[in-house]
């Protein structure tokens, strides 16, 4: 695989791990809404919102390592 192929790689690769902390977020959110509507228990909704806490710090680092590599 050339140098280009494999960047090229190396990037789909990162972009698909933004899109499923994205994902993590949204489907956590819903839920933790879901969870707040129906009066639900409150360590559900502490453990989904620590996730998409988690999911955004990753993200972030994901992001920024993107950023580092094009410098």
């Amino acid at each position: 695989m050339s140098t280009s192929a494999n960047e090229q790689s190396d990037s789909n690769m990162r972009i698909h791990g933004v899109r499923n902390n994205l994902n993590t977020i949204a489907m956590q959110t819903e839920l933790a809404k879901m969870l707040v509507e129906a009066n639900g228990d409150k360590s559900k909704i502490i453990t989904a919102l620590d996730k998409v806490l988690a999911a955004c710090t990753d993200c972030s680092e994901k992001l920024q390592a993107v950023n580092q590599s094009k410098e």
